[in-house]
């Protein structure tokens, strides 16, 4: 089975930026200006999250909608986004969720990063061509931390996908958490191997992917939903959450 979208190739991409795109790179400064897309504008996961250094948490709505528009994102235009695909955290998957969770129609990320795009490049930033996103969120992709504590205890809970590194699944404690451990029941399941290859989950069944902060779920959420799984919820609060909690 064939990898699907929200993922395009180079062409795909190509295609989207000849349709106007909004580019959005979350790559560091020096990549980015060692090279990038056209217009593009680097986006930044934690401009828009909520509750401190230690928080994945999505901010209010219309609020995040707002910082979007402010970098080009427009409901009526594609968005197409690039990341550090091999060394990076999967922050290309979280811009994507972010705004598809907000409502957009039309949000696509850049396999394998820069290495796919054959383009032409520029090194200095463009002034962003303010857009109109106006918030509609899609409470389906999102499941909270406290809703996420309630869910499992149910007769039929979902299948709850842990996408940390197996040392942190074990207790580890690496960014700062709380504590250490994994939510009751969760499976461990890294994010780069749902990326690589379909992880023949039950497609019947509700899924809830976490991490620590909603990054690497977000990219999980972005692979599984290629996968062409539809009933996949991602905790954007994650473990940074429940283990304050």
């Amino acid at each position: 089975m064939t990898r699907g979208l929200p993922f395009v190739d180079g062409a795909g991409a190509a295609a989207l930026v000849a349709r106007g795109a909004t580019v959005l790179d979350t790559r560091g400064s020096t990549s980015f200006y060692a090279g990038h897309l056209p217009g593009a504008q680097r986006a930044d996961w934690r401009a828009v999250t909520t509750g401190g250094f230690r928080s994945g948490t999505l901010g209010e709505p219309a609020a995040v909608a707002a910082v979007y528009a402010g970098l080009g994102v427009d409901r009526g235009r594609p968005v197409l986004v690039v990341g550090d695909w091999t060394a990076g955290w999967g922050e290309e998957g979280r811009i994507a969720w972010d705004l598809t969770r907000l409502g957009h129609p039309e949000v696509r990320i850049l396999t394998e990063g820069m290495a796919a795009w054959t383009g032409a490049t520029e090194h200095l930033p463009g002034r962003a061509r303010i857009g109109s996103f106006t918030a509609a969120p899609r409470p389906e992709l999102r499941i909270t931390t406290a809703e996420l504590a309630a869910a499992i205890t149910r007769a039929a809970p979902p299948l709850v996908l842990d996408v940390r590194e197996p040392e942190e699944f074990a207790g580890a404690t690496l960014y700062m958490e709380a504590r250490g451990g994994h939510v009751p029941g969760a499976q461990n399941m890294p994010w780069k191997g749902i990326l690589s290859a379909d992880p023949a989950l039950p497609r019947d069944r509700d899924l809830v992917v976490y991490c620590t902060g909603g990054v690497r779920s977000a990219m999980a959420w972005a692979a599984l939903t290629g996968w062409g799984y539809t009933r996949v919820r991602n905790d954007d609060g994650s473990w940074w959450e429940w283990a304050r909690g």
